[in-house]
């Protein structure tokens, strides 16, 4: 079983590497992170050393290759950040529905002379800042109250291996909204909705 999920973990890293896909990789660290540490003990430490440090001499040697491309992408997305954040902040307890969100991130762009940016009608690339500049901070709390309902199901009876899941899959969801929209997307909805819903029902089952 363990070196079957070494095998998937290297084919993984492998296929992230050649796309490129610089969360995904974070995440993968992430999760290492996250499913190794409780299984830490003397006997296994030298392994699990040894892991991490292959993981980040790859993240290290895929950082170098992708500098310039990463440079470039966080560079516009901090501007269409800072548009997003500018609205929040004229609206900022209910957010603002008078317009879809692509029309008033244009608008601010144009407003603060960045022409280039009215093409790629863009939207806010991060959901936390999206849900901000449209609901405003009532619609982050609702946002947020998902993740603290699925902590307030969990109980002592709730199965360590169904924690660690559950975490993993947060790890996963709060790290893509960082960079994306997916809330705006069929599939991202999709994801979100059956993975939670599968996890609630799990915890749920360790608890008859």
């Amino acid at each position: 079983m363990k070196l079957t999920l070494i095998v998937l973990c290297i084919i993984s890293v492998a296929i992230f590497y050649i796309l490129g896909s610089k969360v995904s990789m974070l995440i993968l660290l992430l999760l290492f992170l996250l499913h190794s540490l409780p299984e830490l003990s003397k006997k296994n430490t030298p392994v699990y050393i040894g892991l991490l440090s292959i993981i980040l001499i790859i993240l290290l040697s895929f950082n170098n290759k992708l500098s310039v491309s990463y440079e470039k992408a966080l560079d516009f997305r901090i501007q269409v950040w800072e548009m997003s954040f500018n609205s929040f902040e004229s609206n900022p307890m209910f957010g603002d529905l008078s317009l879809p969100e692509k029309d008033i991130l244009n608008f601010n762009h144009y407003l603060n002379g960045k022409y280039y940016f009215l093409d790629s009608d863009l939207n806010s690339h991060n959901q936390y800042l999206s849900i901000l500049m449209r609901f405003g901070v009532v619609g982050l709390f609702i946002l947020f109250l998902f993740v603290i309902n699925i902590f307030r199901k969990t109980s002592k009876k709730t199965s360590k291996r169904t924690v660690r899941e559950v975490l993993g899959f947060l790890v996963i969801s709060l790290t893509v909204c960082y960079i994306e929209n997916i809330l705006d997307r069929h599939h991202g909805i999709v994801f979100i909705t059956f993975f939670y819903n599968y996890y609630l029902v799990a915890i749920e089952n360790n608890d008859e």
